[in-house]
């Protein structure tokens, strides 16, 4: 059977930590937690996911630099070959806002950020520019309007 590996971005916290949780729980082999700033958060998701048995990675890269994800994917590369899917999460909305309070400028920036239309590098372009048959997963993106980084 083939591996499963799930990178979720902005995992140390909410939702992502959230997600990677449930990869464990779904067997999954392999979790990465990515996170920007918080290292001591992403360790503690990475026990939790630990703990279910499923193995949990940590790595820290910004996904608004395009170097930082490159870079985040070369050390994917290292990992045993596994079918990548990816759980694009991180992502800021500053200032905070409600979801009433969003305008659609905020809305397009946002995914702007996470989705790197107005730079051409993003993570889902990092997991698809791979000229390899172990990115063959999907990519899914979920966001917090509140702006909670990772």
């Amino acid at each position: 059977m083939r591996r499963k590996t799930l990178l979720v971005t902005g995992a140390s916290a909410g939702t992502g930590a959230a997600t990677a949780q449930a990869a464990a729980a779904e067997s999954y082999d392999t979790a990465i937690i990515n996170y920007r700033s918080d290292r001591a958060s992403a360790d503690t998701v990475a026990q939790m996911v630990n703990a279910q048995g499923c193995e949990a990675v940590v790595i820290r890269a910004d996904i608004t630099d395009p170097a930082a994800v490159a870079a985040m994917f070369e050390q994917i590369t290292a990992l045993p070959p596994a079918a990548l899917n990816l759980v694009n999460n991180a992502g800021i909305v500053t200032p905070r806002a409600s979801m009433n309070d969003l305008t659609p400028d905020r809305v397009s920036a946002y995914f702007s950020q996470c989705c790197g239309s107005n730079r051409g590098f993003a993570p889902c372009g990092g997991l698809y520019a791979r000229p390899s048959r172990r990115w063959d997963g999907q990519c899914q993106f979920v966001g917090c309007p509140q702006g909670h980084g990772a």
